[in-house]
């Protein structure tokens, strides 16, 4: 398993673009970052970043770490798959919520070009995912991508 570093930033609140929500935390909000550098993508998808819209401890009681990670690195796949012929520069903002015994709630926010055709591609490739098993309290996060950046 990867060893990550961590930083804190002391805004208190996240005012999400997607589902237009204010999310509050008690303390400051934790960014982990791999540990050692990772290479650069050489492909047209690059993922920003990933936010998680709950506690650590709801999230660590809801589905394990390792499934999480791998079921990100499959989204990347699948979002690097639909989008790597786009001609287009845009953004994505994905976001999940992952709940038990209910089908991946999945919204996508954009930015910049890009055909509803390819979103629809996009959206039914996240959606055929095998998503990790959940107990416990949903588990809400977002992906941020730039495709041809």
């Amino acid at each position: 398993m990867q060893d990550y570093n961590q930083q804190q930033r002391d805004d208190q609140q996240y005012h999400n673009p997607v589902d237009g929500q204010v999310y509050v935390t008690d303390g400051t909000w934790q960014t982990y970052s791999p540990a050692s550098p990772v290479p650069e993508p050489t492909g047209p998808v690059k993922l920003e970043g990933v936010r998680l819209l709950a506690d650590e401890q709801t999230i660590a009681a809801s589905v394990s770490t390792e499934a999480l990670s791998q079921y990100i690195k499959s989204i990347s796949e699948a979002v690097e798959t639909a989008a790597k012929d786009s001609p287009t520069a845009f953004e994505l903002l994905l976001q999940f919520e992952l709940a038990a015994d209910k089908p991946v709630f999945v919204q996508i926010s954009n930015q910049g070009e890009v055909s509803q055709e390819l979103l629809q591609k996009i959206y039914e490739a996240l959606t055929a995912l095998q998503a990790p098993a959940v107990s416990g309290n949903p588990v809400p996060f977002q992906a941020h991508y730039k495709i041809n950046p």
